[in-house]
């Protein structure tokens, strides 16, 4: 059985507050030296581009920047906004990645990773192959996800396959960047050694999480001090560490529609025997 690991780049341009919305902030950090050699790093890692449609509208060459990195570019939701009615948003954003991209996303992540079963409604009526929104954890005031599998599954009455984003089996402490930056890499590896690691690993990540933008001003002094720690922990060294630390471990690197593709294919059977949701 192979060990696989996706990593997922959210593109988002807000710093997942809901008052900061400078698309401006994506092309910066696009740009930004530290994404550039991240992404051209002898490392060698798969990525999966989950971007907002707005910023795929207001600036299409996006996703041929993303792509010259050799990424898949699926959406990120429309506007990255917390909604009380998101399935206007969803809707825009796939039509608005179809008329840019050529095609329907094959994959959808939500914004914040709160999502519903009458999102995934509208994603399987378009005809979305995926979803990887849901932290099978719990997150105070947008989602309650802890008895959710951590294992890909078919979600209920419908085609969509939900890739969960990593948690450290039984403990459920999500495995992404911020996460792990916040409560330092050298703890996930003890953890990780009590716990292990999920077979299937999707990792998330977001631009912001590697360097500060202009937008770090305009945080919250909760939110400044919380990336400010990240910060000191040297994200991207920390990022590429753990990259080999997988490598190490024998883990096959895939991008998200590829996993999906071999699920399909060589695990269903295995791995979707839970047909549930939340």
């Amino acid at each position: 059985m192979k060990r696989i690991v996706c990593f997922t780049l959210d593109v988002e341009p807000d710093y997942g507050q809901d008052h900061i919305d400078n698309i401006e902030l994506v092309e910066e950090l696009i740009e930004e030296s530290t994404f550039l050699d991240l992404i051209s790093s002898p490392i060698e890692f798969k990525l999966t581009a989950f971007v907002v449609g707005s910023i795929l509208e207001k600036n299409p060459e996006i996703v041929d920047r993303l792509i010259e990195f050799d990424a898949e570019v699926e959406l990120h939701s429309y506007s990255h906004k917390m909604y009380r009615e998101r399935r206007p948003d969803i809707v825009r954003g796939l039509d608005i990645y179809r008329e840019i991209v050529g095609r329907l996303p094959y994959g959808y992540r939500a914004p914040q990773g709160a999502i519903s079963l009458e999102e995934i409604e509208v994603l399987d009526s378009y005809g979305v192959l995926f979803d990887s929104s849901v932290f099978p954890f719990f997150r105070l005031g947008q989602y309650s996800f802890f008895h959710a599998p951590q294992t890909p599954y078919l979600i209920r009455n419908s085609s969509v396959v939900e890739f969960p984003i990593a948690s450290i089996p039984h403990l459920r402490l999500p495995i992404s960047l911020s996460y792990m930056m916040l409560f330092g890499r050298s703890i996930y590896e003890r953890l990780f050694r009590t716990f292990g690691l999920p077979e299937i690993l999707v990792f998330d990540f977001h631009l912001h999480d590697l360097t500060p933008s202009k937008a770090y001003n305009d945080l919250s002094k909760f939110w400044q001090i919380i990336y400010g720690r990240i910060y000191k922990q040297n994200p991207i060294e920390q990022f590429q560490n753990f990259v080999s630390y997988l490598r190490n471990l024998n883990y096959t690197f895939m991008n998200m529609r590829e996993l999906y593709n071999y699920i399909r294919k060589n695990k269903f059977n295995e791995f979707l025997k839970t047909s549930a949701f939340g």
